[in-house]
């Protein structure tokens, strides 16, 4: 983590301008790659995310008038990492294939929470009393900021599940322990491995996805037996999830439609986990939950290497 040496109020507020435009003009170019993909939805929601940057900037300029505060405005971008915050969102969120809505919004919630991070490493480093109040107000900004798009990025979760409404009702808010967590991911990954199964013959490299998805399961049902049996609540769910998992045989004669559902499934998988990451109150959900959404994360990945633009 490298030391950041603001020294006055005009360097902090130049530099958090530059942030906002920055991310704008990201927001923009994303938005305008999602397009020539026909990726609508996310191009949407990068140039909402675009306009909430701009916004952002110009009360920043109105704050610097008001204190009769001068801007740089060729000041270079900080060069800051935290260690803390992953960045593992970052590239399906930027790929137009993979990306989604909530894919986004979980990007741009990690860009807020790198600049809440940011500020409050100023002002707990900064000497000067004045440059550390104004870092104070910045960082609760972002903090604001980065509640304001997790609100977006439940919404566009429960959007998305009520747009395909013959998947499996999954409500992360429904989870009551980790025994209830455990029991839904359970299922969900032999949903993915019934999925895998029926494919193999005609796609045998997919024997690596398959390895890493035994290797989840048996992890999850490892961890499972530690835990009493899980809520009513629960077993609806998992109810749901098994009639959805036995209509594959449906599929049977439809290699492209069992590869376009394993890619859903794969990302219904990890986008469960994530959102479990900041619903759940119990600090043990959360830290498997973002264990196991890395691990679908990467097998999103590591499909995508196998098939290509197949998925």
């Amino acid at each position: 983590m490298q030391k950041i040496n603001i020294q006055s109020i005009a360097q902090l507020l130049s530099v958090a301008r530059r942030a906002s435009q920055e991310a704008a003009r990201q927001y923009t170019n994303l938005a305008d790659d999602m397009r020539d993909y026909d990726s609508d939805s996310s191009a949407v929601t990068f140039d909402r995310l675009a306009g909430l940057e701009t916004e952002h900037e110009q009360l920043i300029l109105a704050w610097a008038k008001t204190e009769n505060i001068r801007l740089d405005p060729d000041i270079m971008p900080a060069q800051w990492e935290d260690p803390n915050v992953g960045a593992e969102y970052d590239i399906p969120a930027k790929d137009p294939i993979r990306s989604t809505p909530y894919r986004v919004l979980a990007y741009a919630a990690h860009n807020e929470e790198h600049s809440f991070r940011f500020f409050t490493h100023v002002a707990a480093n900064t000497e000067d009393d004045t440059v550390r109040e104004y870092a104070e107000v910045l960082a609760q900004e972002e903090l604001g900021h980065a509640a304001v798009v997790k609100s977006m990025r439940r919404r566009a979760w429960h959007a998305a599940c009520l747009a395909h409404p013959e998947e499996p009702g999954i409500k992360p808010d429904t989870v009551e322990s980790m025994v209830d967590f455990l029991a839904i991911a359970a299922s969900l990954e032999r949903c993915v491995r019934a999925n895998l199964a029926a494919l193999l013959d005609d796609y045998p490299r997919l024997d690596q996805v398959l390895a890493h998805s035994e290797n989840i399961r048996r992890d999850i049902e490892a961890l499972g037996k530690s835990y009493d049996s899980s809520s009513d609540s629960t077993a609806d769910t998992i109810d749901s999830i098994e009639a959805y998992g036995g209509t594959i045989k449906a599929l049977s004669g439809d290699k492209e439609g069992l590869l376009r559902r394993l890619y859903s499934d794969s990302d219904r998988c990890s986008m469960y986990y994530d959102t479990l990451v900041t619903s759940t109150r119990d600090e043990a959900v959360m830290l498997q939950a973002q264990s196991l959404t890395t691990s679908a994360l990467e097998r999103i990945d590591l499909l995508r290497e196998i098939m290509g633009r197949k998925l």
